[in-house]
């Protein structure tokens, strides 16, 4: 039995020039710069304590990706950055609010600045 041909292995020539006119579907990103300073913090040990902890808790309940941008060689000051893809506006929405509730219910970390962009 011959193997069966793929549909783009049946088009023509003509037919393959044409665009192809297919759903798309939106997707939505969420960015946000996070600036925090850390009052407690005496050493870059103390530091990283809190801030691994915030990542790991974003990482896990909201499933974003978060990353230390700036400030790594300051004890008392963190800047994360966290990225959110969704198909919905509104789960981005949702979802950037539960990092900013993580974020100021985080001990030892004050939230000084929340810089956020959206797109779609």
């Amino acid at each position: 039995m011959a193997p069966q041909s793929s549909r783009r292995d049946r088009l023509t020539a003509a037919d393959r020039s044409k665009p192809c006119v297919c759903y798309t579907p939106r997707v939505f990103v969420g960015i946000v710069r996070i600036e925090l300073h850390l009052p407690a913090a005496r050493s870059l040990k103390d530091k990283r304590s809190v801030v691994q902890g915030l990542k790991e808790r974003i990482r896990h309940r909201v499933r974003a990706s978060v990353a230390e941008v700036d400030h790594q060689d300051l004890w008392q000051r963190a800047a994360l950055g966290v990225a959110i893809v969704s198909g919905e506006r509104r789960q981005v929405d949702e979802q950037l609010q539960s990092v900013r509730m993580l974020v100021q219910a985080t001990h030892g970390a004050e939230l000084l600045d929340w810089q956020e962009q959206e797109s779609s």
